[in-house]
């Protein structure tokens, strides 16, 4: 599935059976939020595009490999920590969270670098 860029509505790319990356597209995956992955050091997202991450270690990176370039990937965060603005995480800054359950950040990975798209204050 993906987000369209060009005019076509959320819902029909919903409607779509389509889960590959097209040219001006963001790879969206809708239903459910994803995992909960325990946070790590290394956080490793897996392949999903959407993830609930708990505990309270700091996350100095993410594993990149079952990302495909051009997803956007998104955390919710359910304790507190920080997401360090360092390598290949292209941060405003740092991301402190409190454990609150609604702190979200979204990354673009565009095939070297995850980079700050949007976060929740």
């Amino acid at each position: 599935m993906y987000i369209a860029s060009t005019g076509e509505g959320l819902l029909a790319a919903m409607s779509s059976a389509s889960n590959t990356h097209k040219e001006g597209h963001i790879p969206f995956a809708p239903g459910m939020p994803g995992p909960i992955i325990a946070s790590a050091t290394a956080l490793d997202p897996l392949h999903y595009s959407r993830i609930h991450v708990s505990g309270t270690t700091t996350i100095t990176s993410i594993v990149l490999t079952l990302l495909p370039i051009g997803t956007l990937l998104v955390l919710v965060f359910d304790g507190a920590l920080t997401l360090t603005n360092t390598g290949t995480l292209k941060l405003k800054d740092d991301f402190v969270t409190t454990g609150s359950g609604t702190e979200v950040i979204g990354l673009y990975y565009d095939g070297t670098n995850l980079i700050e798209v949007f976060r929740s204050e």
